[in-house]
């Protein structure tokens, strides 16, 4: 599965769009667009991809994504049957480096944001404290209008610069990837997501890529600097962990519907990936 090519629609008076999403679910299809977003998660939760890294969001994530990121936000299923009690509820500002006039990132006083937007491709979200701080701010994007609007979009990218409080969720990336890639790498990070609280063969998830077992080791490590063993294991190591702080299931049912079918392995990996058991996070966090 490639990710779909995006167009976001733009409005001739404006410079940049704002849009907010409320609806049962986000959209769920893998994408990309030539637009840099920067979306804030208002209110649901679920499981991302970005730039072919997965892990969990949340109610006031902040997430800034470069031009091209395959991405996708996908709800849980409560947001699919109804149980969740109210509609997903995202925020997103979508503009190019140019969006402004040529040359306003190039200026001196704006090199902290370059540098900021320079790293958006491998994807980026901001700490919870800085997200927090930046809410209110966002929240009143969809009201401003005219050179206020602009004013606040880049103060949002002149204080997550400066801050420096956010991390990057991919490492940098060293060589250009054919498309082709690309379509594998996005093939296999769907797989994953529909699959992976059940067990996931090398055989299997290599079928998925159109390549034999060591050629897509090969393929996987190169690519995310990780066999596939680790990505799957750290992906489902951090499902856990949602379902450890949000639910009151014994750790051994966790276990299994995080796809782990050994209880002292589970143990095992996660205090390797957290650095505490499964009780200890649940206990302190």
């Amino acid at each position: 599965m490639k990710p779909l090519n995006f167009s976001i629609p733009k409005i001739a008076h404006e410079s940049f769009r704002v849009q907010v999403d409320r609806q049962p679910h986000f959209y769920d299809v893998l994408h990309c667009h030539p637009e840099i977003q920067l979306i804030t998660i208002v209110k649901s939760e679920g499981v991302y991809s970005i730039a072919h890294q997965m892990g969990n969001f949340a109610a006031g994530d902040i997430f800034l994504l470069g031009p091209e990121v395959p991405h996708v936000f996908r709800n849980g299923e409560p947001w699919y049957n109804g149980s969740a009690g109210g509609e997903a509820h995202g925020i997103s500002l979508f503009f190019r480096e140019n969006s402004f006039g040529q040359g306003l990132f190039e200026l001196p006083e704006f090199l902290p944001v370059k540098q900021l937007l320079a790293g958006s491709d491998r994807g980026i979200k901001l700490s919870k404290k800085l997200a927090d701080e930046l809410l209110l701010t966002v929240l009143s994007m969809p009201d401003l209008s005219g050179a206020p609007r602009i004013i606040q979009l880049l103060y949002l990218l002149e204080k997550i610069a400066t801050s420096g409080d956010f991390e990057h969720l991919s490492p940098p990336i060293e060589q250009h990837f054919q498309r082709e890639d690309y379509e594998r790498l996005n093939k296999i990070t769907a797989y994953i997501l529909d699959n992976y609280a059940q067990p996931i063969s090398l055989e299997e998830i290599a079928n998925e890529a159109y390549l034999s077992p060591s050629a897509f080791c090969r393929f996987f490590k190169k690519r995310t600097r990780k066999s596939f063993v680790e990505y799957l294991n750290e992906f489902r190591i951090s499902m856990a962990c949602k379902m450890l702080v949000e639910s009151k299931e014994p750790v051994a049912h966790i276990c299994y519907k995080a796809g782990f079918n050994n209880l002292a392995n589970f143990n095992r990996q996660f205090k390797k990936v957290m650095g505490v058991t499964p009780t200890g996070y649940r206990k302190f966090v």
